[in-house]
């Protein structure tokens, strides 16, 4: 009971979709001998800082000229531990420990970067004309009032101007059982492409659009133009409604997430078209286009809790992190998210990482990890 009690009271005020070790926790590490080009790096310092007790660091890859440099995984350490027996119980701590490669990851938002890259193979199969259609031709609850004018490249770059629901970074809409229904029933809030307000709503109803526009089931769609395409065995989350959460929540190993690094660092690899990674990279100077994140002189993908690819197209390198987690057991075989606020025992599953979600402070930061990667 106390396990529940904590994580509603501090999911509903904090979810934000928009860091001395132990020999026992099975650290593994993949490490190759460096050549000439790779040796500018601070490798040693970087996973030092980046796997440190404290960090709740599960998974750090760093990847240059085609090769791995080295990936680390680790479970919980001395301070996580006493923290996740602290904020959830102590019969949980055993759920943080012993992580290996073999173990999954989650995304929280850097799902909303792989629904980009759906909507740009739709676009390339001719499924949807572009960019600049009106997002009414699909979601034709929108056709005639205000909200005709929306386009998917305004959904993309989180310009709707619909309304955003309260509840931190990005709207918490967790609680509505069919999140679909919630994120298209919005009015308009302010002008269409007047500013940006990330919102997971926006994200959500782009799943949607997929789903009209092929008239496929989104993990079909998803599965077979993208994850079997790069041998990757996803799992994603749904709502209650069984509406897949288009905005986050895709569960793999990180060795699964560098497979979709490499394919935007390739120019899309075949898989989605070069011109699609382009309009990615053509941002206007704005931190934010088509669901991807500019920052430190590179492309990235971020989600709740730390979770990060780094694209460096200038230096050819990818850099991915995950925090520590545990995959609460799927429902029937699909993983499930529900959160009916009624306090009762088992009546909330989310993606359990750490620390944020149990009120914990999330030290990891990606800037000091690269500018010590770097050296800079």
């Amino acid at each position: 009971m106390k396990f529940w009690i904590n994580l509603i009271a501090t999911f509903l005020i904090i979810i934000a979709l928009a860091s001395c070790g132990s020999p026992s926790n099975e650290k593994s590490d993949l490490i190759l001998e460096p050549t000439p080009s790779d040796m500018d790096f601070n490798l040693d310092g970087a996973f030092e800082y980046g796997l440190a007790d404290g960090t709740f660091t599960q998974s750090i890859t760093v990847f240059h000229n085609g090769r791995v440099l080295r990936s680390s995984h680790r479970g919980a350490l001395n301070s996580e531990k006493e923290f996740i027996s602290n904020a959830i119980g102590e019969e949980y701590v055993d759920l943080y420990e012993n992580k290996s490669s073999r173990d999954l990851v989650t995304s929280w938002s850097t799902g909303k970067s792989f629904t980009s890259i759906l909507i740009g193979i739709a676009i390339d199969q001719s499924f949807i004309s572009g960019l600049d259609q009106s997002a009414s031709d699909y979601i034709f609850e929108w056709q005639n009032d205000d909200r005709a004018d929306i386009t998917i490249r305004h959904i993309l770059n989180m310009r709707s101007g619909l309304f955003l629901y309260d509840g931190g970074n990005g709207g918490n809409i967790t609680s509505f059982k069919n999140q679909l229904d919630a994120c298209i029933n919005r009015t308009l809030q302010t002008p269409r492409n007047n500013n940006f307000l990330y919102s997971n709503c926006d994200s959500m109803v782009l799943g949607e659009i997929l789903v009209r526009a092929t008239g496929k089931d989104f993990f079909d769609f998803a599965d077979e133009h993208l994850f079997s395409q790069l041998d990757i065995d996803a799992q994603w989350w749904t709502d209650q409604n069984f509406n897949y959460l288009s905005y986050c929540c895709i569960d793999m190993t990180q060795e699964e997430f560098l497979k979709f690094g490499q394919m935007i660092l390739n120019n899309g690899g075949g898989i989605i078209s070069e011109s699609y990674i382009t309009e990615i990279l053509s941002n206007n100077g704005e931190s934010y286009n088509l669901q991807f994140w500019f920052q430190d002189n590179a492309l990235m993908t971020i989600g709740y809790d730390g979770q990060f690819i780094v694209i460096d197209f200038a230096n050819n390198v990818l850099v991915l992190r995950n925090s520590l987690y545990h995959q609460l057991v799927p429902i029937n075989g699909q993983t499930i998210m529900i959160n009916n606020q009624n306090g009762q025992a088992g009546s909330t599953q989310i993606p359990l990482t750490l620390p944020t979600i149990f009120g914990g402070e999330q030290t990891f930061n990606i800037s000091e990890f690269l500018n010590i990667l770097y050296r800079r």
